[in-house]
């Protein structure tokens, strides 16, 4: 509970900071707004598959908010905070195990403006991410037969707390009006930090976070 009580602290300060710059008359340059959408999260690395079963694709959510800065007509700077659900899934015939790994991702994109004429703005951009784990526990089905539990009892690893890695995308602004704009957003996110510890005395577990990420949203 007191780490969805900070999720929520950060993005009420992200809006916060957003009216606070806009009061000191630069509104025109800066813009905030929410969005949300798919997670498609998988892990990767020498031992993200389960003997013989690859690793494939677990699909969930992601939402947050952001704050965007004009530096030039080129140029914007855009800090995030979203609450993105990652992990990973395997599965053969009717049996799959799904581990549920929930993070807070803060990013920082530096986002390159490209011209055009008309009401849409194209953008790509790329920038570091740092991300904090929250909820972490997996799902093991067979048949009609089901066991959940946290990762560390039923596989004997410790999640680690943070992640951090790269961001790369591509988007588009749409204006509506005077009012604002509503975005498509299309990521990929790829972890530098293998995920767990492993049992002591033994080698380390190579296995990171990956993720694409297509997300809708609006820009005030």
């Amino acid at each position: 509970m007191k780490k969805v009580s900070a999720i929520l602290v950060l993005m009420v300060a992200l809006v916060f900071a957003a009216s606070a710059v806009s009061a000191q008359g630069m509104m025109e340059k800066m813009s905030f707004g929410v969005k949300g959408g798919l997670s498609l999260a998988k892990g990767y690395g020498d031992d993200s598959a389960m003997g013989t079963v690859d690793a494939s694709f677990r699909m969930a959510g992601i939402f947050g908010a952001f704050m965007n800065y004009e530096i030039s007509e080129m140029f914007a700077i855009q800090p995030e905070v979203l609450y993105a659900m990652k992990g990973n899934k395997w599965e053969e015939g009717d049996a799959k195990i799904i581990f549920q790994m929930d993070y807070v991702d803060i990013a920082l994109l530096g986002k390159v403006l490209i011209p055009m004429e008309g009401m849409v703005k194209p953008n790509i951009y790329v920038g570091p991410y740092v991300a904090f784990n929250i909820k972490e526990d997996y799902k093991a089905v067979a048949g009609d037969e089901e066991e959940t539990g946290s990762i560390e009892e039923g596989f004997g690893v410790t999640t680690k707390g943070t992640d951090f890695g790269l961001v790369v995308g591509a988007g588009a602004d749409f204006a509506v009006g005077e009012v604002g704009s509503i975005i498509i957003d299309i990521r990929f996110e790829m972890g530098f930090v293998n995920l767990f510890d492993p049992p002591e005395g033994e080698e380390d577990i190579e296995f990171k976070n990956q993720a694409l990420f297509f997300m809708a949203g609006f820009g005030f």
